[in-house]
Parts: structure tokens; sequence; C-alpha cells
């Protein structure tokens, strides 16, 4: 079974995160890392530092996703995260 047939809505994944599937976070880092990196270099300009920030995103998100109420969309919230680094 695909990630895509496990997690078939944006809440599935969130839920399946939130109880612990390590998988689910594997593939929400895996969807929006790049993402993440591109937005992080506009602000430091060194591709290292970019990757160093995203993984703090990613260790906030994966500490703080019971926090996540879901009034906008994960990548919105994520992106919040990002640029409050």
């Amino acid at each position: 079974m695909g990630h895509k047939d496990k997690y078939s809505t944006e809440a599935e994944l969130i839920d399946a995160i939130r109880s612990g599937d390590h998988e689910a976070f594997r593939w929400l880092v895996e969807i929006y890392q790049e993402k993440i990196i591109r937005t992080c270099k506009g602000f430091v300009h060194s591709h290292n530092d970019a990757q160093d920030i995203a993984q703090e995103v990613f260790i906030e998100v994966f500490q703080s996703i019971d926090k996540f109420r879901g009034d906008s969309g994960i990548s919105t919230w994520i992106y919040r995260i990002t640029v409050n680094k």
C-alpha cells in the first residue's frame, strides 16, 4: 500500500502523526522538506544554514503537532513555523 492510499486526506496524515506513526511523519517531511529549505534560503542565503533551520522546523512540527488546530492547511502552519524560526 502506498502512502497516498494510506493517508488519503491531510487529516488522516495528521492523525497518524499524532498517534506516533513515524512513517507518516517521514512522509510529511518528504513532502515539505525542499519547500521549507527554499523558504529558509530566502532568509539566510546559505544552503547549509537553510538545512539546519529546516531540521529545527520539523523538530518543532513533530513536538507541536497536537497544537495544530486545522484552522488552515498543514502547509500554512509549517510555513508559519518556518518564518518564525
